[in-house]
Formats: C-alpha cells, sequence, structure tokens
C-alpha cells in the first residue's frame, strides 16, 4: 500500500521539485486537455486534486472562467485551458469521463489556479534544448500560449508559454 501512495502525482510533484538539477535541465508536468497532450514545468505544480464540483458564477464574465473550486477548504479560481488553447468546445466536460479528470494546481507570483485536465501522465527529466520551435497547426489560437513542443511516447506535447498564458488569465480574472 505504501508503494502506490508513492506514485500520487502530488508526492511525486514535490520529490521532481527538490531534486537537484543541472542548469539547462527541465522537469515537466505531462497532462491531456482533449486529444491533445500539454506540459508545464513542475516547478508551478503545486498539487493534483481529485475532479470536486465547480461552482459556477451567476454572470461570469470571461469564458475562461468555469467558476470556483474548493482546494484544501480554499475557494480557488477554475479555469479551462481548452477554451485558452482554442481547442474544440466540449473537451472540458465530454473528452474523459467526468470521474477520470482531475484538478491541477498551479502557482504563479503567490497566486494558486486550478485547471481541469482530462488526465495526468508523467513527469518528464529532459533538457531545454529538447524543446522544439512548434510547426504550424491547425488551431491558430494556440500561439501565443505556445512555448514550443516536443515528443513523448508517440505524441506531440505542447509545452506552453507561462508568460502569455499568465498575462491572459489574469485579464480573464479582472
Amino acid at each position: 500500500m505504501e508503494q502506490q501512495a508513492n506514485w500520487h502525482p502530488t508526492s511525486l510533484l514535490v520529490q521532481e521539485q527538490d531534486a537537484p538539477r543541472a542548469a539547462d535541465a527541465l522537469s515537466v508536468l505531462i497532462f491531456r486537455l482533449g486529444t491533445r497532450h500539454v506540459a508545464l514545468p513542475t516547478a508551478i505544480c503545486k498539487e493534483v486534486a481529485e475532479r470536486g464540483p465547480i461552482h459556477t458564477l451567476p454572470h461570469r464574465r470571461h469564458p475562461l472562467l468555469l467558476g470556483l473550486v474548493n482546494i484544501r477548504g480554499t475557494l480557488q479560481p477554475c479555469l479551462s485551458l481548452s477554451q485558452l488553447l482554442g481547442l474544440p468546445r466540449g473537451d472540458d466536460e465530454t473528452a474523459s469521463p467526468r470521474s477520470a479528470q482531475q484538478f491541477l494546481v498551479v502557482e504563479n507570483q503567490g497566486d494558486l489556479w486550478v485547471f481541469l485536465v482530462d488526465a495526468i501522465y508523467s513527469i518528464q527529466d529532459m533538457t531545454i534544448t529538447a524543446i522544439q520551435s512548434v510547426p504550424t497547426t491547425p488551431e491558430a489560437g494556440m500561439a501565443p500560449y505556445v512555448g514550443g513542443s516536443f515528443s513523448y511516447e508517440a505524441h506531440d506535447v505542447l509545452y506552453l508559454d507561462l508568460e502569455g498564458v499568465w498575462t491572459t488569465l489574469r485579464k480573464a480574472m479582472q
């Protein structure tokens, strides 16, 4: 039973964040939004939590804001990376059964954000040079948010450009 606890994504995130790294080393968390594989640096990923209820806000102003979720007794904004990236409508709610979705809690400048993801795949250690420039994709709306791509188990993984993501998310919350 203890071995299974060691494989919990949140405990792996803590181990990865504490591990020493070379100057060009990068640790990423790979997850899925609909059919797209996406990665963020593990340094900003704080927790993976079971999907709970999303409390919608009346008269919500921005389509990126799904609502508020309870993370360890505190209400946090839950945002749609699928919507941000321009993925086909419905990825947040229909790509995976509701029970398979998880919350990914990330931190930027002291603010916590929660993303609804369809699946958590892996934490990978790599070098920054492994990230290639992004080939032209049919989803033109992704361009400001994608910093590059790399391969993982025969999948193209989009590595998100954090500056573009944070700028848009902050505007969505105003």
